[in-house]
């Protein structure tokens, strides 16, 4: 967990106070398109196991449930994986090849109905990357990673997932049909699955665990919204959270306030830094100048009749 993240949660903290049961949990996740694929219908069971579990990270690596079908093949096993190389393969399904300029290239070993599924992890200036390739099962293993390394423009093979920060997790069934699950870049992401079922390989259906299009902090009770919006001011590009970017700490919030609205039971551990800390940190920043001691005080003012008496501010 990084300190942006125990950091943003500290700021978040009105939420937990707020919501003992969540209002939006009963009906969801929801399950879009086919719902009668055998993958879908496992993969929404998977889905629902981590939506009621008290992992945070939606990022985290899936836990398959006791007596699950299917087996993973190809999957992360820690939920910080910016250090590359995140993926365990399981080596009777899939082969595991070291290629030019340190990518890694997973390759299935028995192809199913003609085709094979080939990830590419790519590393990157900002961490790997990962691609989900599905290729007839002529395809040889050099003709891909050739053609991954020519130009972008002349390249004949597309991948199915391109360039994901996150990668695919991939699940063999009992009859050794495989299929996958990409996981899209968001708050609390969908995931999309995809599967062959005899028509050919594309995304069968997708499974959501909040609504789309809309911010985490507006499915919340007005007052926090506000209170979500006066907290997004003070993380400015010169805000009171040093030694992390703007952006990166928002990313963290927003998973804060997705889970804080749609599985409150998530917040389950301890941040980084003590609310001490934080209002110390807080008031230093509002000292800064008279908006950033206006903006203070008026955090403050909403923050207090929401918090219960152990998390009030401090007053400045």
């Amino acid at each position: 967990m990084s300190r942006a993240a125990n950091r943003s949660k500290i700021l978040a903290a009105t939420l937990i106070a707020l919501m003992s049961q969540s209002a939006e949990a009963k009906d969801w996740p929801r399950l879009t398109g086919d719902m009668n694929n055998d993958a879908c219908k496992e993969a929404y069971l998977l889905a629902t196991d981590f939506f009621y579990s008290r992992t945070m990270s939606p990022y985290a690596p899936i836990e398959l449930p006791d007596n699950f079908r299917d087996k993973l093949s190809l999957h992360t096993t820690k939920t910080g994986i910016s250090d590359g190389d995140a993926l365990k393969n399981d080596p009777a399904v899939f082969e595991r090849t070291e290629a030019e300029n340190n990518r890694i290239l997973y390759w299935q070993i028995t192809p199913e109905s003609g085709k094979r599924i080939a990830v590419l992890d790519d590393p990157g200036s900002y961490g790997d990357m990962y691609s989900v390739y599905v290729l007839d099962q002529t395809t040889t293993k050099e003709a891909l990673l050739n053609d991954i390394a020519s130009d972008s423009a002349k390249r004949v093979f597309t991948p199915v997932l391109e360039d994901e920060y996150q990668p695919a997790t991939v699940l063999t069934d009992t009859a050794g049909r495989n299929w996958f699950i990409g996981r899209w870049a968001r708050a609390l992401p969908s995931w999309e699955i995809y599967a062959d079922d005899g028509n050919g390989w594309n995304m069968k259906c997708t499974i959501a665990f909040m609504p789309e299009k809309r911010q985490p902090s507006n499915i919340l009770p007005m007052p926090v919204q506000r209170l979500a919006a006066m907290l997004d001011d003070a993380l400015g590009p010169d805000g009171p959270i040093a030694n992390s970017t703007s952006e990166a700490i928002r990313w963290d919030v927003d998973l804060g306030w997705a889970n804080a609205a749609m599985r409150p039971w998530a917040f389950n551990e301890v941040p980084y830094n003590t609310r001490d800390m934080v209002d110390a940190g807080l008031q230093q920043w509002a000292d800064g100048s008279h908006k950033y001691a206006a903006l203070y005080r008026s955090i403050q003012q909403l923050a207090r009749p929401l918090l219960p008496d152990n998390l009030q501010p401090v007053a400045g």
